[in-house]
């Protein structure tokens, strides 16, 4: 599973920047200001950079350690990656984020800071960057199988490092389970990956 080597630190990075927005913003908010689609556009920039650096990182961390060198097109998925996605999830977290401010104000009360917390904004960076592994690995699996004529088999892998839930504990140690990390927001798994050689059984693979 040679994922990132410097994992956490991408999590934290990503959540500082999307916190620095995330109290801007509230600012704006509680004075009236609150500009929904620069908000938007910027956490775009912010997530779509940072899972399109993270795709990048472990789509090559897999094929340095199968076949000894990056991936030619891992520039080009990754910033395909990073664009679309970046989009997409500040178009929801957005929409959630204007959803939660509108029924906290029908219902008589609203705590700002608590919808745009630091918290909030540690598990998106989480999920976020769990996802792009996930997809790159992938990705990158499925070249390293054609190169090497093999057969890409994963296992699920918890974070042995955080608190892991239920459902990431009766995934662990699955065999190409349906669903892919992450599970749930702030779900930190990954993925442990083989090659069988082709006409070998995936049941004993990893």
């Amino acid at each position: 599973m040679p994922n990132p080597s410097d994992r956490n630190q991408r999590d934290s990075e990503l959540a500082a920047m999307i916190a620095v927005l995330f109290r801007a913003f509230a600012r704006e908010v509680e004075q009236g200001l609150a500009d929904w689609g620069a908000f938007s556009t910027i956490l775009a920039e912010i997530i779509g950079s940072s899972v399109a650096d993270t795709y990048r990182a472990a789509a090559n961390a897999l094929a340095v350690d199968q076949v000894g060198g990056e991936l030619t097109d891992s520039d080009k998925q990754a910033a395909a990656y990073g664009e679309a996605v970046g989009q997409q999830e500040a178009a929801a977290i957005t929409a959630r984020t204007h959803a939660m401010l509108v029924d906290g104000l029908n219902s008589g009360g609203v705590n700002v800071d608590a919808i745009l917390s630091e918290g909030r904004a540690k598990s998106i960076a989480i999920t976020q960057t769990t996802e792009a592994i996930s997809a790159a690995e992938a990705w990158a699996a499925q070249a390293v199988a054609a190169i090497t004529r093999s057969v890409a088999n994963w296992r699920w892998r918890i974070d042995p490092n955080s608190n892991v839930c239920s459902v990431c504990q009766d995934l662990n140690g699955q065999l190409n389970p349906d669903i892919e990390p992450p599970a749930h927001p702030g779900c930190a798994c990954d993925k442990e990956w083989s090659f069988a050689p082709l006409g070998m059984s995936s049941a004993g693979a990893v």
